[in-house]
């Protein structure tokens, strides 16, 4: 019987262990690019030089997850645009750090896809795929990021006292600089969840 109870109970120290190393931190962000994959993937002959691409993709864990959880979707992006997309896989948020609250981390991805922005000039268009609580923080992100655009373009209305509405230019906002593309998420709870009761008055 001790012998068996002894099994039962290092049976779930290991599962403890296995649980608290799921939060601890791992490797963090990592990008990919058409020229990650060589040129001979993508048809370029060894003198060619290739345009940069022009398309960041940011992908956003979930909750307890890291930019690992994005690697395989980032090859198939690459293999799907190699022209013109560079995948950023987020690592800001990643394991026990996803317990931070939105604000915190929507914070941490905006200052990390600012980041990202200021070391590659080339880039024009972004778009973001996230996962689960990953869209939350996203959305959080996104409105920081815009946020700072606007204001800077109500200044330069004011300076011109010219403001013309119906010019495509002002209409459209952009993030952090570049012309947002896409806002993809899966099972993320943007209306909340069931379980999470609320009194509303």
């Amino acid at each position: 019987m001790a012998s068996g109870d002894g099994k039962k109970q290092s049976r779930r120290q290991r599962r403890r262990r296995q649980l608290w190393a799921a939060c601890l931190p791992r490797p963090g962000c990592f990008t990919v690019s058409a020229a990650d994959e060589g040129p001979s993937a993508h048809g370029a002959g060894e003198g060619e030089s290739k345009p940069k691409p022009t398309h960041l993709v940011v992908t956003v864990n979930g909750i307890v997850g890291s930019a690992e959880n994005w690697r395989f979707a980032a090859k198939h992006f690459i293999k799907k645009h190699p022209e013109d997309v560079v995948v950023h896989c987020s690592g800001c948020n990643s394991a026990a750090r996803t317990f931070d609250g939105v604000d915190v981390m929507g914070r941490r991805l905006a200052d990390e896809v600012a980041s990202i922005v200021d070391s590659r000039p080339e880039l024009c268009k972004i778009s973001f795929v996230a996962h689960s609580l990953g869209g939350l923080i996203a959305r959080y992100a996104i409105a920081l990021l815009y946020e700072s655009e606007t204001q800077k373009d109500s200044h330069e209305k004011f300076e011109n006292h010219a403001v013309d509405y119906s010019s495509n230019q002002h209409s459209k906002g952009k993030i952090v600089g570049l012309e947002p593309i896409n806002f993809i998420t899966f099972a993320t709870p943007h209306l909340g969840t069931i379980s999470h009761k609320q009194d509303f008055v």
